[in-house]
């Protein structure tokens, strides 16, 4: 059983099927999970982080369903946003920002580590994804570059 409170894995991506838990860099307390599983528990760890994965994913969907609303994650969320603005705090967040050059991706929007402080992002931070993250990364901004270029051709529709 994992410890949740020291426990620590980014997700990546937009919310739903499109996001994907950053394995590689996880950690509980000062322990990489991967190092964790090989150690404590060879025999069901990759199931175990699939299920904790499928349950971060799933939970907008359960707190909908108990209480018809999301509101209260994204107020928080944007709290955290602006009180790092506002105070110049130089934090570290999961937020969407243009990404450039970043595992040869360029021009698109994405969620990922930033460091947020008063003039907005100040850096977006490189996340050392092994193969199977950035198989997953690449996905990601494929179904994303899909989608946009599908909302500009309609937009351009509905202007002519």
């Amino acid at each position: 059983m994992l410890i949740q409170e020291i426990s620590y894995a980014s997700i990546f991506g937009e919310h739903g099927d499109s996001e994907f838990p950053v394995w590689s860099a996880a950690v509980i307390g000062d322990v990489l999970f991967k190092d964790y599983f090989e150690t404590h528990n060879k025999e069901n760890g990759k199931q175990q982080l699939q299920k904790i994965f499928e349950e971060v994913r799933d939970s907008a969907y359960e707190i909908i369903n108990k209480k018809d609303e999301t509101s209260y994650d994204i107020g928080l969320a944007l709290t955290k946003i602006s009180i790092a603005i506002l105070k110049n705090q130089n934090s570290i967040l999961l937020v969407s920002s243009l990404l450039e050059d970043y595992y040869g991706v360029s021009d698109t929007y994405l969620s990922g580590t930033a460091i947020v402080c008063r003039s907005g992002i100040r850096q977006v931070m490189e996340v050392n994804f092994n193969e199977a993250d950035l198989k997953h990364f690449k996905a990601l901004r494929q179904k994303i570059k899909r989608l946009s270029e599908r909302l500009d051709s309609e937009y351009n529709l509905f202007l002519n």
